[in-house]
């Protein structure tokens, strides 16, 4: 994952948790974040992405994958 990637998945990640602390959450600013993620999260998850890959990320990106899936 580049340097970029990574910057704007943690943005995004934190966009998400901003929006869930707000009384009334608004789901579509969710749903478009949880869509995002999973976008940066299916090439580790594929294995489509190798350098400087952790031992177990893969599965750990489809674990993550899962459950955004099915959190929504």
């Amino acid at each position: 994952m580049s340097d970029e990637d990574l910057e704007d998945a943690s943005a995004v990640g934190e966009e998400v948790l901003n929006e869930v602390v707000q009384p009334e959450p608004d789901r579509g600013v969710i749903r478009r974040a949880a869509a995002a993620l999973k976008g940066y999260l299916a090439p580790i998850a594929t294995g489509a992405v190798t350098a400087g890959a952790v031992t177990g990320g893969e599965e750990t990106a489809r674990v993550l994958i899962e459950r955004l899936s099915t959190a929504l």
